[in-house]
């Protein structure tokens, strides 16, 4: 469930949400951390839950001596309401059995939003691609503002603004389905 920080709830309606998948080498996790850093997005709240192992720590992103007292739980909630995006940051594993109950409040949640994309970062370890994938050249991976778009065999920038990153030397491989992009790294 969805704790606001203030005393309102955001209208995340139309925005895209960017979260990690919890995977090999905490790409997806270390992934969002700079999106969120780099873009400077600001808390909004947190995802309550009681299927995510419990933790709490000092603000990862403190900047000041002011907010370097804030603490940060295991799934917070940022957003950026000038490019549409939200991020949401896992910093914990699923509890034993709890995988499918949190699969299930984060969906009801991303539906009551509005949110109009989900992306999820993850990553594999590259012993476990197939033939195909290892006969596949490299794609080149650019990311606009969190939003990443593939092309094989060229390079494809959408109007949106300047490329946050790039990098032409990732193995990777994608699969949109069901407005939700899920892109593994491998490494």
């Amino acid at each position: 469930m969805f704790v606001p920080c203030g005393d309102w709830v955001p209208d995340l309606t139309g925005f895209t949400l960017l979260m990690p998948a919890v995977s090999v080498g905490n790409v997806g996790q270390l992934a969002i951390d700079l999106i969120i850093s780099t873009l400077n997005m600001h808390k909004i709240g947190y995802f309550y839950t009681d299927c995510l192992v419990p933790i709490v720590g000092n603000n990862p992103y403190a900047t000041e001596e002011d907010n370097s007292t804030e603490l940060s739980t295991n799934a917070e909630v940022y957003s950026l309401p000038s490019k549409k995006l939200v991020a949401l940051q896992l910093r914990s594993i699923f509890i034993k059995y709890k995988s499918k109950s949190f699969c299930e409040k984060l969906l009801s949640w991303v539906q009551s939003s509005g949110c109009a994309k989900v992306i999820v970062l993850s990553s594999t370890h590259s012993y476990q691609r197939n033939d195909l994938q290892l006969c596949r050249y490299v794609l080149d991976l650019v990311m606009v503002f969190g939003m990443a778009i593939l092309e094989e065999g060229e390079r494809k920038v959408r109007n949106e603004g300047s490329v946050v990153s790039r990098s032409s030397q990732l193995g990777l491989w994608w699969r949109a389905s069901f407005g939700t992009m899920l892109l593994v790294f491998t490494w």
